[in-house]
């Protein structure tokens, strides 16, 4: 029994999960433990996970238990390390997650359906959609036991994040990395906005186009074509060049009454292989040869005409560079992979339809040589009235099969099939995007690159792999186009007069307040609907300058979250700088090229830093049969019910045992329910040292003398020394498992079976008080409700002084306990265990009954293990004899790693009689446990046997009376003399015992 100290938390005497987490959440509140954290690390270091923030309107699901469960492993760890652990969740709250849903509900299709309804009034149903959001999340948080749920968030639509978000505009513009340009960029039409690169890096889908070869007149020559391939018909309408390449061969071949241009690598392909048609090669050359040849427009629309004397005619390829290649932070160019040939002989015929104003390399080509890039494209994808009156309104995609048709009716389509290739979507609506030419705002990358890629090497990342495929990201990444032709989100705080073109960058309300026009007033809200109709007075030309009506990526507004979510620079800024750059940062590897990588530029753009010191990269969570979950599928597991079915505790530690974090996880809520399992084998761990423990214990420092006890304290610090270790590299698996192994598998079922007979003993006690409280400690980051609980009853036994667990430090080895020999020798001992009760299953010899001998062979290390944990193996293998032979005996065996062991199997009387003695206890302990008694609780016994066992019994009453807790046994010559209130009857081999017991 313990020694007095109250419990504040009820009993609970089986391990129900849902029971401990109830108790323990109500122990937390109402002794404020979260917000007493701070308070106990007063003066210590800070250390700063920040939050990657989820879109606040959507769902939680398991997948994000496991990213939920990391984050908080890592903040618990470190707070037990001794770290003042900064904790703030976050919720991302603007952008098209939220705008695609409210135009659904309000059954608005286009920007101009959201203009003719008023920007205040689309901007306050956004608002409504996502208030109050949070709360589905923060009690998810609150159920998983995740720190974060007990602390007030930052949502990236307050006030204070937007202000923070203009002044950081304003540092890079005055910095300059902050400008505007005009290029090709994919665009949705559905959304009506522009979307950067790494938007749809993960938005492919395979689609079907069509492929189509044309026929391009040479201007001044008869039937003579130059013959061209694309699969987007559309981008023909604003077709400024063709190019061929200079080294390659060219060819003009007749076909009938026509002379075809093309590449000679390409002729079979395409005009025997796709024609099926005979030719004739009339001329060969080299295509340096054609540069400068006219060719007549493929159509007569508004947008062919007035091009200047540089369209429409053929020009030479030249190598597009993929990505700068920084080697020792010095540009290099001698890398050939660097780049990429305009013009290939892989497909089409060897000459390419160039359009500028539709096209990244288009374009890049285009500059090169000064081409005009047109693009009659509208913000809804529809031709402008310069694609001609025909064409004009209809969706660029849509309009394919009528620009086809008149190609056909013109005689200049050669070939029309089909191509099925990978065609970027939108990553929030799903449709096709397409290039448009349009003018965008760009934070400049090149210039800071060199920075970026030599600060990255000193980012740890977890794993190491991810450090590799960051800095490639980084080096092919281009200019960021920042700006989003939406509404619901921060609002780009730049300022134009339409006059003399002034530009001003704002950085702050009181900034805005100072040089607007009029008061603009209170200025709680900085969305569009508040500061589109504030005018600033231009200092330049005296004229009213306009807010650009365009607002940031999204993207940005969570990439400048380490002082946003603070505040800074207008509050928090002592605080801010002495958390930056953020200790940690835990999302899922695909944030390389998205947060991690708008993180790390605006870190370093900003203060000149990178955001963040480590990286720990989360793995997909699949489902069983691999596939991703989706609410198509039908396969997606809310978190709440993972959590309700498994538990808690179970479901974190299932996240930190089955596989590496940074793997794909098929999530198994099986293998989530065998985690519990070994929770239950803890508890059971604790009520047997509760039961066993001495009446009024008071736990000391243990003072090992046997084997045991000596082995289970080495393994104890050893797991001390292993564990943070393996924490600290983002290792949970390994962590998790030697976590569950040590209580399972040494302590458990190794270390209690070995002492079960001593477990009243005051040094057994003071060694399972010293596993147990310990043990607790370092799981406790992982299972933070059972360890809460254990340890508020654990405390009770020994000086503990913490009000909870999770204000503990984390264990540290005591070196000195460590005991590498030992441990070996134990190890082995367990294989020959293992071994022998194999051998005993296949002889049916049950693991009560004794055997003779026990004969072990093997190695050196085996001999050493016999020799020096005899009375263990004797123990523990249930044999009268275990002795180490050179040579093996004739008898039964079965191998283990690094030897064999032989079992006797033959039983004399003595060892029949022994078996009977341990069947009658095992009989009569679990009666009394059916039964409802406590094992301090004696009983009144009377025996009846015939025949050999009632001799036997005769003489070992006195161990009977010890072993089955009885105040007093009598052995009876008949039934009828039996006493008792309950029953026992035993059937052994030949003998029949029956016996009757009471209180």
């Amino acid at each position: 029994m313990p020694s007095g100290r109250i419990f504040s938390m009820r009993a609970i005497e089986r391990y129900d999960s849902k029971a401990v987490e109830e108790e323990v959440r109500a122990f937390w509140k109402e002794k404020r433990i979260p917000q007493g954290l701070a308070e106990h690390r007063k003066g210590a270091k800070k250390y700063f996970l920040l939050d990657g923030p989820p879109y606040v309107n959507g769902t939680p699901h398991v997948g994000h238990v496991k990213t939920t469960a990391c984050k908080d492993v890592w903040t618990r760890f470190k707070y037990m390390q001794g770290y003042d652990t900064y904790i703030q969740p976050g919720f991302d709250c603007h952008g098209l997650p939220v705008e695609v849903v409210v135009q659904k509900e309000l059954g608005v299709r286009t920007k101009q359906d959201i203009d003719a309804m008023g920007i205040d009034r689309f901007d306050d149903a956004c608002l409504q959609k996502i208030l109050n959001n949070e709360k589905a999340w923060m009690d998810y948080y609150l159920q998983l036991g995740a720190w974060r749920a007990y602390f007030e968030p930052y949502f990236t639509y307050k006030k204070y994040y937007m202000e923070s978000a203009w002044w950081t505009a304003k540092a890079l513009h005055e910095k300059g990395f902050l400008v505007e340009g005009e290029t090709p960029t994919f665009w949705c039409a559905h959304c009506e906005t522009v979307l950067s690169g790494y938007e749809v890096s993960d938005s492919y889908k395979d689609l079907t186009d069509p492929s189509l070869y044309v026929k391009f007149k040479v201007k001044g020559a008869k039937n003579e074509y130059l013959v061209a391939w694309t699969t987007t018909p559309w981008t023909l309408i604003s077709n400024v060049a063709l190019f061929v390449h200079p080294k390659e061969t060219y060819v003009k071949a007749r076909v009938g009454e026509e002379t075809y241009i093309m590449a000679k690598a390409r002729l079979d392909a395409v005009l025997r292989g796709i024609l099926e048609t005979d030719f004739e090669i009339i001329e060969e050359f080299p295509g340096e040869r054609l540069s400068g040849m006219e060719y007549e427009p493929l159509f007569d629309v508004p947008a062919q005409k007035s091009l200047g004397d540089k369209a429409h005619r053929v020009y030479l390829s030249i190598h597009i560079m993929k990505f700068k290649r920084y080697k020792k932070h010095k540009l290099t160019n001698s890398d050939e992979e660097e780049y990429e040939e305009f013009v290939t002989m892989a497909d089409g015929s060897g000459i390419v339809h160039c359009a500028p104003g539709h096209g990244a390399s288009d374009h890049y080509v285009g500059k090169h040589y000064g081409l005009p890039a047109v693009s009659p494209v509208d913000e809804q994808g529809c031709f402008t009235s310069k694609a001609g009156n025909e064409l004009k309104g209809k969706f660029v995609k849509a309009a394919d099969k009528e620009i086809i048709e008149r190609l056909k009716d013109e005689g200049k389509l050669l070939h029309l099939g089909k191509v099925t290739h990978a065609y970027p979507l939108c990553w929030r609506c799903k449709n096709p995007l397409i290039y448009r030419l349009t003018k965008q705002w760009y934070f400049k990358i090149d210039e800071i690159k060199e920075k970026m890629l030599d600060a990255s090497e000193g980012v740890k990342w977890m794993p190491s792999f991810g450090k590799e495929a960051f800095g490639n990201w980084l080096e092919q990444s281009g200019d960021w186009c920042i700006s989003r032709q939406r509404y619901w989100a921060i609002p780009l705080p730049i300022w134009v007069c339409p006059k003399c073109g002034r530009k001003e960058v704002i950085g702050s309300v009181a900034e805005l307040r100072e040089k607007a026009e009029k008061d603009p007033g209170e200025l709680d809200d900085l969305h569009r609907h508040t500061v589109d109709s504030i005018k600033l007075k231009c200092v330049t030309c005296g004229g009213s300058m306009e807010r650009v009506k365009d607002v940031f990526d999204v993207w940005y507004d969570s990439g400048i979250s380490p002082w946003a979510s603070l505040g800074y620079p207008f509050r928090n800024k002592e605080l801010f700088e002495s958390m930056f750059p953020v200790d940690l940062i835990n999302e899922s590897q695909d944030q390389i090229r998205g947060w991690f990588y708008t993180l790390f530029f605006a870190g370093m753009a900003a203060h000149g830093k990178p955001a963040f010191k480590n990286v720990a990269m989360m793995g997909w969570v699949v489902d069983e049969k691999g596939e991703k979950m989706s609410k198509s599928l039908g396969n997606v597991i809310p978190a709440k019910e993972g959590i309700e079915k498994v538990g808690a505790d179970a479901i974190r530690l299932y996240y930190c045992w089955e596989i590496a974090p940074w793997d794909v996880q098929k999530f198994s809520m099986h293998s989530a329910s065998e985690v519990q399992k070994a929770l239950n084998i803890l508890w059971n761990s604790f009520a047997f040292f509760r039961m066993y423990a001495p009446n009024g214990f008071r736990a000391s420092a243990p003072s090992p003398e046997t084997p045991e006890d000596r082995w289970i304290l080495s393994r104890l610090n050893t797991l001390a020394r292993e564990v943070p270790a393996h924490v600290e590299n983002f290792e949970f698996h390994h962590a998790g498992r030697k976590l569950m192994r040590f209580i399972v598998d040494d302590y458990s079922r190794w270390y209690v079976k070995l002492t079960r007979d001593r477990a009243s003993d005051e040094q057994c006690a003071n060694a399972m008080y010293k596993c147990l409280v310990e043990t607790t400690k370092m799981l406790a980051p992982f299972c933070p409700f059972i360890t809460e609980y254990l340890y508020g009853q654990l405390k009770q036994y020994g000086d503990e002084r913490e009000e909870s667990v999770h204000y503990c430090l984390y264990p540290k080895p005591d070196e000195s306990r460590i005991d590498g020999n030992l441990e070996e020798r134990m190890d082995v001992a367990m294989r020959v265990a293992e071994a022998v009760n194999s051998l005993r299953r296949e002889q049916n010899i049950k693991l009560r009954w004794p055997v003779r001998a026990v004969i072990v062979t093997g190695d050196e290390r085996v001999a050493k293990a016999v020799h020096e944990l005899q009375s263990v193996l004797i123990n523990s293998l249930n044999s009268v004899s275990v002795t180490y032979s050179d040579t093996e005996p004739g008898l039964p065996f079965k191998e283990f790693d690094g030897g064999k062991a032989f079992l006797d199997p033959k039983r004399d009387e003595e060892l029949l009689n022994q078996a009977l003695f341990r069947e009658l206890v095992r009989a009569i302990q679990a009666s009394r446990k059916q039964n409802g008694f406590n094992v301090s609780e004696r009983i009144s016994l009377s025996l009846h046997a015939a025949g050999k066992p009632a001799f036997f019994l005769q003489e070992c009453l006195e161990d009977l009376k010890e072993e089955v807790g009885a105040k007093g046994v009598v052995l009876v010559p008949t039934e009828a003399e039996m006493k008792g209130d309950f029953s026992v009857e035993l059937k052994f081999e030949d003998a029949l015992v029956k016996a009757k017991y009471s209180r």
